[in-house]
């Protein structure tokens, strides 16, 4: 079996993440909504801890023009890491719960399409398929060892 490069990778866990997201948004099951965002937030926290570790770093030394649009992204998952732990102190049956799944299901869709049509597409033409697939194992080994909780919401 090959071995996924990077951009195989973080698109396949953004469907994982993303997949989980729009279930918690649908849920009105407080044990699945529990369960659900547990998951979700795992998940969300080791791909961020990958894409900040590795992918980011690689994405400035690859291509230089790329340091804004990374510091976006970054910003982005601020974004998404404040909403995670306002999320936290919610009942998961409650309306403003229910708001905030939704709102994090469009932020995760919008940053998930930028990385897909803006940065994947440019960091795969500029690095060649053997870089892709170390920048894979790197990001999986970062994966191993990042936080349960996304720092930022962690600190909350």
């Amino acid at each position: 079996m090959r071995t996924p490069d990077v951009v195989e990778l973080l698109t396949t866990e953004h469907r994982t993440i993303g997949e989980l997201a729009r279930q918690l948004d649908e849920t009105d099951q407080p044990a699945a909504a529990r369960d659900l965002f547990v998951q979700l937030v795992e998940t969300l926290a080791a791909h961020e801890a990958a894409e900040q570790r590795v992918v980011f770093p690689a994405f400035r030394a690859a291509l230089p023009d790329v340091e804004l649009e990374a510091v976006a992204r970054l910003g982005e998952h601020e974004e998404i890491n404040e909403l995670l732990a306002e999320m936290q102190t919610l009942t998961p049956t409650g309306l403003a719960f229910a708001k905030r799944a939704s709102a994090l299901v469009l932020d995760l869709e919008r940053h998930f399409e930028f990385e897909e049509e803006r940065l994947f597409p440019r960091l795969r033409a500029t690095l060649g398929a053997e870089q892709l697939r170390a920048l894979a194992e790197a990001a999986t080994r970062a994966e191993a060892v990042a936080p349960v909780f996304p720092p930022a919401a962690a600190t909350r």
